[in-house]
């Protein structure tokens, strides 16, 4: 246990390289009938060094089953090359 302790309070913080990013969101959701909904995203992710190029792009959507007032289930894909 002294040991570790002794490490770990003589470790160094590892160096990370860190990149700022600008993210823009738009979502939308509705109803298909009474109980069914759907959701889709979009993410659109730049980097805030160089803001010319899309840095990631997501793609989300799900349809939804309404089951009672306060729950709902949901299953969806997504798209994130």
């Amino acid at each position: 246990v002294a040991l570790a302790a002794l490490l770990a309070a003589t470790a160094l913080p590892a160096a990370a390289d860190t990149d700022s990013q600008w993210w823009h969101l738009v979502t939308a959701m509705g109803r298909l009938q009474p109980r069914v909904r759907w959701y889709a995203e979009g993410q659109y992710r730049f980097s805030a060094v160089d803001h010319r190029d899309t840095d990631r792009t997501l793609l989300r959507g799900a349809l939804g089953w309404q089951a009672s007032r306060t729950w709902s289930f949901w299953q969806g894909f997504a798209w994130t090359p």
